[in-house]
């Protein structure tokens, strides 16, 4: 299950078995930020789940009274298609999609007769017509994940899988038998978590070429937890990446593009370089001196050189003697005003 899909399924039951609390208690409990439980909130309110909050004392969220009962209906595949569809076209690209709208019908008519419930002023109602998660980037396309049903169903019926897996490095295709787990949508780009050769590891489901349910099932590990699974990879995955710490001045476009369309581990460490130098103001000047990790000279060299002026390399002396000498090869060629190669 995708892992804001699980973390939705879990403020839905913590609201249910204890009405009244608060964003706080939830954020500590989840291991996120009070902001992220507020739009968390929003969404499950857009989804048709009848949320609430209330002030004072006495206050924080609840279900309309009697939705508990009625929930009841819901079988679990249908309350997990249901959030799932929070993000347009995940419950049909897992397969779900009806069970996402029969869940849908239910919550409709269940939030209908629970309508007249009075709301605080500082949780104002929001409409199924208000909320739109989009997870795609601007210059970038939605991933074909043509065996992604596939995967989803070898994980709800505890399927041995076996896949052929495109790779980056020799030999460029593998063939694999993995247990799977678990499935991560990350910043668009879905992945799952499975279990190869004794141990547990994560591909690139857009990656898989071919994919085939095999008849032998496996025990699901009651002791795994996706959640932490999938944060020891990103902690281990930024380890890998942090070889290189690039210093460098970039402009406000160009810190602007990064947070629109970066990668995540990027955007973060550009959000840490300035959180103390900006003390919450507006990031509004011409430039500021940031500091981003690479995983190697000659990636960082490739990727900064794509900002073009709108980057400058401080160090280390070794990255920006290599950028300089790329931007050099690159204006040699284009020195000739006709185009012509010599």
């Amino acid at each position: 299950m995708d892992v804001r899909v699980a973390r939705l399924l879990s403020l839905v039951f913590e609201v249910d078995s204890r009405p009244g609390v608060t964003a706080g208690e939830l954020a500590d409990e989840l291991g996120v930020s009070v902001r992220t439980i507020y739009r968390d909130v929003a969404a499950l309110q857009a989804a048709g789940i009848p949320l609430y909050g209330e002030v004072g004392r006495a206050g924080g969220l609840r279900l309309v009274e009697g939705y508990r009962s009625r929930s009841a209906a819901l079988r679990s595949d249908e309350a997990a298609a249901l959030l799932a569809g929070v993000v347009p076209g995940v419950a049909e690209q897992l397969g779900l999609g009806a069970d996402a709208e029969r869940a849908a019908r239910k919550v409709r008519s269940q939030s209908e007769r629970g309508r007249d419930r009075p709301r605080s002023s500082s949780a104002p109602a929001i409409g199924v017509g208000e909320i739109l998660v989009d997870p795609v980037g601007w210059y970038r396309s939605p991933d074909e994940v043509p065996h992604l049903t596939t995967v989803a169903e070898a994980i709800r019926t505890h399927s041995i899988l076996s896949i052929v897996y495109r790779r980056w490095a020799e030999p460029f295709e593998v063939r694999r038998r993995v247990a799977p787990l678990g499935l991560v949508l990350k910043a668009g780009t879905w992945y799952v978590m499975a279990r190869s050769r004794g141990q547990v590891r994560t591909y690139r489901v857009n990656q898989i070429v071919r994919a085939r349910l095999l008849p032998t099932t496996f025990e699901p590990d009651p002791a795994f937890d996706l959640v932490a699974a999938w944060a020891a990879f990103v902690s281990s995955f930024r380890d890998r990446l942090r070889v290189v710490d690039a210093h460098v001045v970039m402009t406000r476009a160009t810190r602007d593009w990064i947070r629109t369309e970066g990668d995540p581990v990027m955007i973060e460490a550009l959000d840490r370089a300035l959180t103390d130098d900006l003390r919450g103001g507006p990031d509004d000047s011409a430039e500021r001196a940031v500091v981003l990790p690479y995983e190697s000279i000659e990636r960082a060299t490739a990727e900064l050189l794509r900002f073009g002026r709108g980057v400058e390399v401080l160090g280390p002396p070794e990255l920006r003697a290599s950028v300089a000498a790329a931007a050099a090869d690159v204006a040699q060629r284009y020195a000739t005003a006709d185009g012509a190669r010599h």
